[in-house]
């Protein structure tokens, strides 16, 4: 993708966070129950490794889902809106979140 259609998506998701908040809808979920299939579909995969890079990973919702199913490997969450980014930093302090297409 080039820049601009980045821009775009960050700009995209940035809008649903300031209208619908920390919700399945402010990341483009239907509703947070299609957001809970999501992650349940991804417990196979992830529960049990040692790490998780998280790549769109919103205000950290994943990562409150890991914890609830004792995770303890190391996390990264990576999303191209800063206002995601900054929301899932203060939502889980000292986790790490950056704000990029890829981590670092």
């Amino acid at each position: 993708m080039s820049e601009r259609e980045l821009d775009g998506v960050a700009a995209h998701y940035e809008a649903l966070l300031a209208e619908h908040g920390e919700t399945a809808r402010g990341v483009d979920y239907r509703d947070a129950d299609s957001q809970e299939t999501r992650f349940d579909r991804l417990d196979p995969l992830v529960l049990g490794t040692a790490s998780v890079c998280d790549l769109g990973c919103g205000y950290g919702a994943y990562l409150d889902h890991l914890r609830e199913h004792a995770y303890e490997g190391a996390y990264i969450g990576v999303d191209l809106a800063p206002a995601m980014v900054e929301h899932a930093r203060i939502r889980h302090p000292g986790a790490r979140f950056e704000v990029g297409d890829a981590p670092r």
